[in-house]
């Protein structure tokens, strides 16, 4: 991340061919800002937040390419 109100932000996709399908994964990484309130933010609140979130957008593009 160049520019934003994370302290680091990496999202990359992998794609993988199995069995006639692709499989994608994301390999999401992340770190707030404010130190030891930061982690425990991330720890208590941002952490499910971003998961239910890559969740819901990964269900959205399967049903696209399908």
């Amino acid at each position: 991340m160049i520019e934003g109100v994370f302290r680091r932000l990496e999202h990359d996709h992998f794609f993988e061919k199995k069995a006639g399908s692709v499989l994608m994964s994301d390999l999401f990484l992340f770190e707030s800002p404010l130190g030891i309130l930061g982690a425990l933010a991330d720890l208590l609140v941002l952490e499910k937040y971003l998961r239910r979130l890559l969740f819901e957008k990964n269900s959205v593009l399967k049903n696209v390419a399908e």
